[in-house]
């Protein structure tokens, strides 16, 4: 069922109007008039107008664009009883849904009637969903900028962490012969990421500007025992000595695992170093 507001200036036809739409299960309202039918629209709403093109106080085609700039999804079925190319392409061109020419039979107007319902509710129902889809991407960004936020703080709180404990993280890929360095590991090298030229490295370059020369060989005997180990759950602790990058030496622990590939083949090579 829809509500359909019937404007004519034509009594008897009004009402003949209005009783095949409530036959067919319709709510109606009439107007006489165009200015009549804009005070009703104002205060109530329609899903369908079915008028007449020439009325008192206005035309019909006026009250299709009036009706298209306030309700744009309330569709408009236009009746003439002087049917003209011109009318009927201004009709067109201001949006109506159907152009009848008079004298129109009963089920004509029904079936165009609800025609223009069936595509107003299908316009509602997009209405809604777009409407829907919209709460729902605006809940999703702020969810993730609370989560991003709180991820943020987490890294924040336990980057100092690490500083405080004095713990940095790497890993070596072991195809790429690459390590890749946290900012805490670099602090712990009394250096930066920034004045390294960036986060990854090369092993070899690794040893020459941090191992200690007399310990190179034990971190590479150390690295190739973790290459070639056949048990996944190898894990690795040892204490070595360290040029730091401002030219002091020192001892550093470390303590690294291994990640394998289905192959059983050392992939990656990861852990932990304090100072």
């Amino acid at each position: 069922m829809a509500r359909a507001l019937v404007v004519d200036d034509e009594q008897n036809l009004r009402l003949t109007l209005s009783e095949f739409l409530k036959d067919a299960g319709h709510e109606v309202e009439a107007a006489e008039d165009a200015a009549s039918a804009l005070a009703l629209l104002q205060k109530q709403d329609f899903d369908v107008v079915l008028s007449d093109i020439i009325l008192p106080r206005g035309t019909g085609v006026e009250l299709l664009k009036r009706v298209r700039a306030t309700a744009p999804r309330v569709q408009v079925i236009l009746m003439t009883g002087e049917p003209t190319v011109d009318t009927g392409a201004e009709a067109v061109r201001a949006g109506a849904f159907d152009y009848l020419f008079k004298p129109v039979a009963g089920n004509a107007v029904v079936r165009a009637v609800n025609g223009a319902a069936q595509l107003k509710v299908v316009e509602d129902e997009k209405r809604r969903l777009e409407a829907e889809n919209r709460r729902y991407q605006e809940e999703l960004e702020q969810l993730v900028a609370e989560r991003t936020e709180e991820l943020r703080t987490s890294q924040a709180y336990l980057s100092n962490a690490l500083r405080i404990a004095k713990l940095g993280h790497w890993e070596y890929d072991v195809a790429g012969d690459l390590f890749t360095f946290s900012d805490e590991c670099y602090a712990l090298f009394r250096t930066s990421a920034e004045q390294m030229g960036g986060y990854t490295m090369p092993s070899a370059r690794y040893a020459e500007l941090f191992v200690h020369p007399d310990d190179v060989s034990v971190v590479a005997t150390e690295t190739q025992k973790a290459i070639e180990t056949t048990d996944p759950n190898f894990s690795r602790q040892l204490e070595h000595r360290m040029i730091y990058a401002d030219g002091e030496s020192g001892h550093i622990a470390v303590r690294f695992f291994i990640e394998k590939d289905s192959e059983g083949r050392t992939v990656r090579t990861f852990g932990v170093n304090q100072d």
